[in-house]
C-alpha cells in the first residue's frame, strides 16, 4: 500500500536464505485506498513460491 502513483510501475523480489531471487512480479491492480495516508494498495501473486521459508 502506499501512492497510487509510485506504485503504478513498483514490483517485487522474493530471494531465498542465500540472497538468491527465487520470484520475481509485478503488482495487481488497486483494490483501493487503505487511508488517507495510503491512498492505493495492490495485491501481491506468490503462488508461484513451491518451498516453504520466512
Amino acid at each position: 500500500m502506499g501512492d497510487g502513483d509510485v506504485l503504478a510501475d513498483a514490483g517485487f523480489t522474493v530471494v531465498d536464505e542465500r540472497g538468491r531471487t527465487v520470484l520475481r512480479g509485478g503488482l495487481g491492480p488497486s483494490a483501493g485506498s487503505w487511508n488517507a495516508a495510503y491512498d492505493t494498495v495492490r495485491t501481491v501473486d506468490l503462488s508461484a513460491l513451491r518451498r516453504d521459508g520466512t
